[in-house]
């Protein structure tokens, strides 16, 4: 076995075309973790690099007089911060910088972004809103970054306002307690006025009690005016009731003046249109009595015609049945030439076909007579086929003809056979007809003498309505008159209604005064006594008033001298504004990304770093002739372990003094590498020999999906579900996990079962690949070969 591992060794150091290619890929692990790890150790501590946009549009507001202006305060407080690189540029500039990729990301303050800070003591404050703009299609995990920078900002926005809003109730509790010692000293003032009023309401008291001793005598003097107003009031009233008679009597002339009028006026009008009506109906019953002499005249004409066609009814009876049977024998006729009809287009049809079956039976005769004799021949027998079908053609338009022909005779003796039955009915139509116009003629006759008579009384009736409208004219010019008259007395029963209704009711508020006078005296009295005691009470009731002044003045100085050290300090602002401070306790610190990432890519490293190996050195054909399988199998497997461990040393080596990575166990931390790449190199050794380039490729797809479902970066819950299937299919999700263990938690248990798991990696794939050596090694060698020959192994 050693023996063949020594000269696979010293081949590969006398090939220089093996020897390089084989150092090369000593190198790739330590430059892919190198590299990647250097890229990504510690970004954020270049953020102060990634240029941002800000744009500030804040107007600013007033509050109790005093410009505020937050947008300023902010832009003031990130010119001081270093987090980023802050460019402040205007929002024009900033969108332009966007789209061309200057910037990665713009934070934008509205212009009412301290006009809603104003709002927050109101009853439906406005929410302040900071635009964040980031450019993720430029790069999206600076995005990201920028979005916990503007959770941040929003963060210090919010602390600001929240200690100026506890300022401001500081500053007005201050000014409370001023208004409290204001009110402490009123308070006093009450209780020296309450004093004050205690002594005035008792010479109060003392002044109702004189006044309710004379209330007496004022009762009974109340009661005599009573009586006496009482007596003026029921003779006035004696006067009010004639003058109402007076006046309602005037005022119905008065209501009637009006309809007077309008009648008098209307009438005038109607007599003359009246007037009109008349002479135009007398005109117009001489027209028609002129008319109807015409239509008199008219009607006899009508009934003389009438009476010639019933004279002439006879012969047009007879003329009817000669027409019906004459009718009925042209039908009868025509249907007979219909069928002669049809019977010639039958037969013409016939000569027609026999001409044609002639054509074609003379047409070998034909063909045997000379070329002239034969064109001679043949037009003749076409021009009489020609002329047959011309004849039937011509038989078969007549036949539809007759057939036409035949219809309309039928319907023409069916319209007269109607006609014939209709006669009678004509006949006796005519006669009821003669009948009625000879009434008409009669009663047009007898209407001509009513409408004669008619017209004479027409004509008197005009000179009636003209005498008539004479008269109403007079009657309407003398009205004016007679209505300016009753205005007049109206407008004197008026007034004096007027003076009357205003008289009587100045007496009843008199009677009324004196009476409610009289009947309330006595509640005067009462109530004098009532007040007397009354005042009493609020004598007593002062004295009460005064204790509890005293004690409210008492109070309030209390209250002023309580309120009076309530100032806050910056302490108790920072208390208000960031209540709640955020204490990380990290289990298993990792200091930065390149500890959090390395697990991953340092896997990831040696992996590729036997997958490149497999393209440079041959894993299946042996550089000299076996001993037997296992022999074989352990050179190969002896040459890819040592390159293996040598490019596992220089990796780790490399991230430990390089970017000086923290372990929490040097040797474990080694220990975790080899078993890693011994695992690695099984794989590939077991793809690459056993599919060759197939199992190259293969590789290449078992790194891609270790990948994508180890967990390395993002956790396994956040993959997609078909994804999570593979993990724990495949070895990097144990060596990551391995890798974990040594370097950030400490946890060897843990480790070691990732360890194991591991081993059972590289050993289930090392009986593959030695099951597979075993089996080529019997096919190509078991047949006794020359042993000095080298060959190589063909898949």
């Amino acid at each position: 076995m050693f023996s063949q591992f020594g000269k696979e060794f010293s081949h590969i150091v006398r090939d220089k075309k093996l020897l390089i290619p084989i150092i090369a890929v000593l190198l790739v692990p330590l430059m892919y973790s190198g590299m990647f790890l250097w890229a990504f150790w510690n970004p954020y501590d270049k953020l102060n690099d990634l240029p941002v946009a800000v744009v500030n549009l804040d107007e600013g507001a007033t509050v109790d007089g005093k410009s505020v202006n937050v947008g300023k305060e902010l832009v003031d407080n990130l010119k001081k911060d270093d987090n980023f690189k802050w460019k402040f540029v205007s929002n024009e500039k900033a969108m332009k910088g966007l789209k061309k990729q200057d910037y990665y990301m713009a934070v934008r303050i509205p212009k009412d972004f301290s006009e809603n800070v104003t709002t927050v003591t109101d009853k439906s404050p406005k929410h302040l809103t900071m635009e964040y703009i980031p450019n993720e299609g430029y790069n999206f995990i600076s995005s990201q970054i920028g979005n916990s920078a503007s959770e941040k900002i929003k963060e210090e926005v919010a602390q600001n306002i929240t200690r100026n809003y506890v300022k401001t109730i500081y500053e007005n509790i201050g000014k409370m307690t001023d208004g409290i010692g204001k009110a402490s000293d009123g308070s006093t003032a009450i209780d020296n006025g309450v004093g004050d009023a205690k002594d005035g309401s008792q010479k109060l008291t003392d002044g109702l009690k004189t006044l309710a001793s004379k209330s007496i005598e004022l009762k009974e003097g109340v009661s005599k005016l009573d009586e006496g107003s009482q007596k003026e009031k029921d003779g006035l009233v004696a006067y009010t009731n004639g003058v109402g008679q007076l006046s309602n009597g005037i005022n119905q002339l008065y209501s009637g003046v009006g309809p007077l009028s309008k009648g008098i006026s209307d009438l005038n009008s109607g007599a003359s249109q009246l007037n009109t009506g008349m002479n135009t109906l007398s005109n117009g019953l001489g027209q028609l009595y002129t008319a109807n002499g015409q239509l008199v005249d008219g009607s006899k004409q009508v009934l003389g015609g009438l009476n010639s066609l019933n004279g002439n009814l006879p012969q047009l009876k007879a003329g009817t049945v000669q027409l019906a049977d004459g009718a009925n024998k042209l039908s009868t006729n025509l249907n007979e030439w219909q069928k002669k009809a049809n019977d010639a287009k039958t037969g013409a049809e016939q000569v027609a076909n026999g001409l044609s079956e002639f054509e074609k039976a003379v047409a070998p005769l034909l063909s045997s007579l000379p070329k002239d004799q034969q064109a001679a021949y043949k037009a003749k027998l076409d021009a009489l086929v020609s002329g047959s079908q011309q004849v039937a053609s011509g038989v078969d338009g007549l036949s539809s003809a007759a057939g036409q022909l035949s219809q309309g005779g039928n319907q023409v003796a069916t319209g007269a056979t109607t006609l014939n039955e209709k006669s009678d009915e004509l006949a006796a139509g005519v006669n009821k007809l003669v009948d009625g116009q000879t009434k008409v003629t009669n009663g047009l006759t007898q209407f001509g003498q009513k409408l004669g008579e008619a017209n004479t009384g027409g004509k008197q009736l005009a000179e009636g309505s003209t005498a008539l409208a004479n008269g109403t004219k007079k009657l309407y010019d003398n009205t004016p008159a007679l209505v300016s008259g009753i205005n007049q007395l109206n407008s004197g029963a008026n007034q004096l209604s007027s003076n009357s209704s205003k008289l009587v009711d100045g007496m009843n508020q008199l009677s009324g005064g004196v009476g409610q006078l009289n009947a309330n005296t006595p509640a005067l009295t009462n109530g004098v006594d009532q007040l007397a005691n009354g005042s009493t009470q609020l004598n007593d009731g002062l004295g009460k008033i005064k204790d509890g002044t005293h004690k409210l003045a008492t109070n309030m100085k209390e209250a002023k001298d309580e309120t009076k050290d309530a100032k806050a300090n910056n302490k108790q602002l920072d208390m208000y504004s960031k209540p709640v401070n955020l204490k990380k306790e990290s289990v298993n610190k990792v200091p930065n990304y390149g500890t959090g990432f390395t697990p991953y890519f340092l896997s990831m490293a040696l992996y590729l770093g036997g997958l490149l190996l497999s393209n440079v050195y041959p894993f299946r054909d042996p550089l000299s002739r076996p001993k037997n399988a296992f022999s074989w199998f352990a050179s190969k497997t002896g040459i890819l372990i040592g390159v293996g461990i040598i490019q596992a040393v220089l990796a780790s080596i490399l991230l430990l003094f390089a970017f000086d990575l923290e372990v929490k166990s040097l040797p474990y931390y080694f220990l975790i590498s080899f078993v890693s790449v011994l695992t690695f190199m099984a794989l590939v050794q077991f793809l690459a020999t056993v599919f060759g380039d197939a199992g190259k490729l293969l590789a290449v797809i078992v790194l891609v999906l270790q990948l994508t479902t180890s967990a390395g970066t993002y956790p396994l819950e956040t993959l997609p579900t078909f994804l999570q299937y593979f993990y724990g299919k495949l070895p990097m999700t144990y060596t990551i996990q391995a890798f974990k263990a040594v370097i950030s938690s400490g946890d060897y248990s843990f480790m070691w079962q990732n360890v194991y798991i591991l081993l059972g990696f590289f050993v289930f794939f090392s009986l593959l690949t030695l099951g597979y050596f075993t089996m080529i090694f019997k096919k190509k060698y078991g047949s006794g070969m020359d042993q000095n020959t080298p060959a190589s192994v063909e898949a």
